[in-house]
């Protein structure tokens, strides 16, 4: 009896791990399965336009047999994409998939349970096509940008001498694309450049010009050292626009200062063709006259000249006409580049006296003017006053005469009395010295005849 117990359990325990071997055999297979995951994931660009795809690269590895997954890609937490992989067993592979976003904004991208990067999507972005030793190429692309909207294009960050940081605009397109030009060396921009006195161009920037868009603001930032070694300061720099008749200055201002740029912005609707620096008119005046003219009471004096302008912008210029160091006329002219204009400035005196006559600093001439004075007259005549000229410089010298009746002044003489005191006496009156005449004389001398036979007859 004992030995059929033993032999019953030894019988158990046979049965028993032959179970344990079915078992085995049976959860080995299942231990074995494909085991795919996303190893990692990143992002093409951290900067995408609006409506265009960018991709999304991710690693996948398999540690257990031969199979499949489904992997999700989400933006924000939204599953934006998903599919199944099917890997090797041991194996790895790299996939690259492509998604989108129609509106702008930061998407924070996740593979699974693996981040990718934070993508920030625009309606416009700017791209680096070449860069070189003197400036950059670059490309301004715009999408899905609603009708009659303003869009802004932010620029790479770049340690260019000039460079631009950001360009505003308004835009009746859904999209577009443009080409913008750096230079650093103003004379190898693809556009003349001013080059007059008075000229300082420290960078150029030329921007592609399509129909539907039109510019706004834009911004430029400048190196300090460029600016100090320019001999210039910074609130000297401004930003000029080119046109029909040379460049003329765009309202600029002073957004933003480092320690090693000025960023300045600029109300540009045209940026076709730009310069950043300073320009100025500049003037020359040459061809100097001085002349003179009378009228009844004063005397008039006109200086002319001829005055260019040297410089790259139109500008104003005016003349002073100085009488004796005082300013006593000023005269204001506009001139464009290059343009040349006769100016005439004038002054009426009406003081005798010798006048020093200059136009601006530059002394022109003397103008000596007499208009006549008091004295004795001798006869009816009238005096004749002059203004006499005497000119410096490259004007002729002129003499005018100028008429003016004398005021003449008659002294009467005083009545002489002479008076007889011989004999009874009797005064007789003489005529005043220089007013006798003949018929005076002989009465006088009838008179004295008559007065002798008196005193005879008395006597005798």
């Amino acid at each position: 009896m004992v030995r059929n117990v033993a032999t019953l359990g030894r019988e158990g325990s046979i049965a028993t791990a032959l179970v344990a071997v079915v078992l085995v055999g049976t959860v080995g297979p299942a231990l074995a399965a494909p085991q795919v995951f996303v190893a990692s994931a990143s992002l093409e660009t951290e900067t995408a336009l609006a409506g265009e795809g960018m991709n999304v690269t991710f690693d996948l590895r398999n540690t257990g047999d031969s199979g499949a997954a489904t992997v999700k890609i989400k933006a924000n937490g939204t599953v934006e994409y998903k599919d199944r992989y099917q890997v090797e067993s041991g194996g790895q592979r790299t996939v690259t998939e492509q998604i989108g976003f129609d509106e702008p904004g930061t998407y924070r991208i996740v593979v699974d349970s693996k981040e990718a990067g934070n993508l920030t999507v625009k309606r416009a972005v700017v791209e680096t096509t070449a860069a070189r030793s003197d400036g950059r190429s670059l490309v301004i692309r715009g999408g899905r940008i609603p009708y009659d909207s303003e869009v802004t294009a932010e620029f790479p960050p770049t340690n260019d001498t000039v460079a631009v940081r950001s360009l505003q605009m308004r835009s009746l397109r859904n999209e577009f694309r443009r080409s913008v030009e750096t230079d650093t060396e103003p004379t190898n921009a693809s556009f003349s450049v001013p080059t007059g006195d008075a000229t300082t161009v420290l960078g150029a920037v030329s921007v592609e010009s399509i129909s539907g868009v039109d510019d706004r603001h834009i911004r430029i930032a400048l190196d300090r050292t460029t600016i100090t070694d320019s001999g210039l300061s910074g609130d000297d720099i401004s930003v000029y626009s080119r046109t029909e008749d040379g460049y003329e200055r765009i309202e600029t201002t002073v957004v933003e200062t480092t320690d090693s740029r000025y960023v300045y912005e600029a109300e540009a609707t045209d940026t076709s063709a730009l310069v950043i620096g300073s320009l100025a008119p500049s003037f020359t005046v040459d061809g100097h006259s001085l002349s003179t003219s009378s009228g009844e009471t004063d005397k008039r004096i006109v200086v002319a000249a001829n005055v260019t302008n040297t410089g790259s912008v139109a500008g104003e210029y005016t003349a002073s006409l100085r009488i004796d160091e005082s300013v006593v006329s000023n005269r204001t002219i506009t001139l464009e580049p290059g343009e040349r204009q006769n100016l005439t400035v004038s002054h009426r005196i009406t003081t005798d006296g010798t006048y020093r006559v200059a136009l601006d600093d530059q002394f022109v001439g003397q103008v000596v003017v007499e208009t006549g004075s008091q004295g004795t007259a001798t006869d009816d005549s009238a005096e004749t006053g002059t203004a006499t000229l005497e000119q410096s410089g490259d004007g002729d010298g002129t003499e005018t005469e100028i008429s003016q009746p004398a005021e003449s002044e008659t002294q009467a003489g005083d009545e002489d009395t002479e008076t007889d005191q011989s004999g009874g006496g009797f005064e007789l009156p003489l005529p005043a010295s220089g007013s006798m005449g003949l018929a005076e004389i002989g009465i006088g001398a009838s008179v004295a005849v008559i007065g002798v036979i008196l005193v005879l007859l008395r006597r005798w």
